[in-house]
């Protein structure tokens, strides 16, 4: 607990309470596995799966409920937004699953379609193989017919925010008019708070350090 305490010049204001009483290795090798099995297990709903390769999938969610006593969205011939959407898991377990009831909630409230990402896993695919991924993912959702492809935001939770902003980097999506944003504070999976996300050791610091127009949170739908 001293050397907690005397860690805590390290960190912002705002985040000293939570540095203090978070475990500092939340994820470690003898977690790992308990928390990739629990995370498999979720079912998750009946979305449309789109498997781009292997380790690689999008499931894609429509609005299907009303908004204000009408249908939501437009006629499925026009265009809409959409959210391409990435899962958090301190970037070494979690999958797309998770988020189901969440994504369809942003299709049902925005009018947009939802693709949300299943990303392969560091540290058997370490980065930038997660960014690269999402990249994909992104170019798919793009060029689908349904998709306005200038109205793309870019958004995850946690690990997924640090995805959020990497792909939003100029030299991965150049060409885009996206928005991107982070809907909860990046965990690091090394040492569970990070001081500084550009020294960090696990091995994603480059995705957590980029750069990008990305807001801090987005409120609950």
């Amino acid at each position: 607990m001293l050397g907690r305490m005397r860690s805590l010049a390290n960190f912002h204001p705002d985040l000293r309470v939570a540095a203090l009483v978070a475990p500092r290795r939340a994820v470690t090798p003898r977690t790992l596995p308990v928390l990739r099995r629990l995370t498999k297990a979720i079912k998750g709903t009946d979305p449309d799966v789109h498997v781009l390769e292997p380790g690689v999938a999008v499931r894609y969610f429509r609005p299907h409920t009303l908004i204000d006593g009408r249908e939501s969205g437009m006629s499925r011939a026009e265009p809409r937004p959409a959210l391409l959407w990435i899962h958090g898991g301190g970037y070494v377990f979690g999958r797309a699953a998770q988020d189901d009831a969440l994504c369809q909630r942003f299709a049902d409230r925005l009018g947009a379609v939802v693709a949300s990402v299943d990303y392969r896993l560091a540290p058997e695919f370490p980065y930038p193989i997660p960014v690269n991924d999402c990249f994909q993912a992104y170019r798919w959702l793009v060029h689908r017919p349904e998709v306005d492809a200038s109205k793309i935001v870019i958004g995850g939770a946690s690990a997924g925010g640090g995805l959020a902003a990497a792909l939003r980097s100029p030299s991965a999506t150049a060409t885009s008019r996206s928005r991107c944003f982070s809907f909860w504070s990046i965990r690091c999976s090394t040492t569970g708070l990070c001081p500084d996300p550009s020294t960090c050791a696990c091995g994603t610091r480059t995705a957590t350090a980029s750069g990008g127009r990305v807001s801090s949170a987005m409120p609950m739908l």
